[in-house]
């Protein structure tokens, strides 16, 4: 439990100091060859999500953190899921949100530069009757693509350039050794 908490705390500090470093001093932190990770604007729906990653000739390892509600009744979540479970590209978490009273779905889809999967989920969306949440507070998409080694910096860069593009920044990674 200790460990469970110091591991908490330096995760914490490290985040609050990486966040209070300015661009310049982060260009010395290690990063993982070929990631760029990105996030949409809660505006931009996932087929324009799919059209954006188009334009390039990149793998999309993931999307993540998007979110959807269905229209379908409460006891259909197990439905739902199965349904969702059943697709290779997708890995999901579903609930009942208390206050709407509505199933709310937390899809990670797999390999989304494969024109097969988006055209798979676009359709999916339709059948199972799910639409995006995209209030203010929430809502739009994480990518993890994967760019040519040693053009990380220049892509990340021209990511931000899109209007689609809330941010775009490197895979930082870090070690960090607990000791007892």
């Amino acid at each position: 439990m200790k460990k469970s908490i110091l591991l908490l705390i330096v995760v914490v500090l490290s985040v609050f100091y990486a966040c209070n470093k300015n661009e310049d001093e982060l260009l010395d932190l290690e990063y993982v060859p070929t990631d760029v990770i990105i996030k949409t604007k809660n505006k931009y729906p996932i087929n324009e999500v799919f059209d954006f990653i188009n334009l390039f000739q990149h793998k999309v390892e993931s999307i993540k953190y998007g979110f959807y509600t269905a229209k379908f009744p409460v006891d259909s979540l197990p439905y739902i899921l199965n349904y969702l479970e059943s697709k290779s590209y997708v890995t999901t978490t579903a609930y009942i949100h208390a206050k709407t009273n509505k199933i709310r779905v937390f899809p990670k889809l797999s390999e989304m530069d494969n024109k097969v999967f988006q055209t798979d989920w676009l359709a999916t969306l339709s059948e199972l009757q799910m639409f995006e949440i995209d209030d203010d507070n929430s809502g739009g998409n994480t990518l993890l693509i994967h760019v040519p080694i040693g053009k990380e910096k220049e892509w990340k860069n021209r990511f931000e350039k899109y209007d689609l593009i809330e941010w775009a920044q490197l895979n930082y990674s870090a070690d960090i050794a607990l000791q007892n």
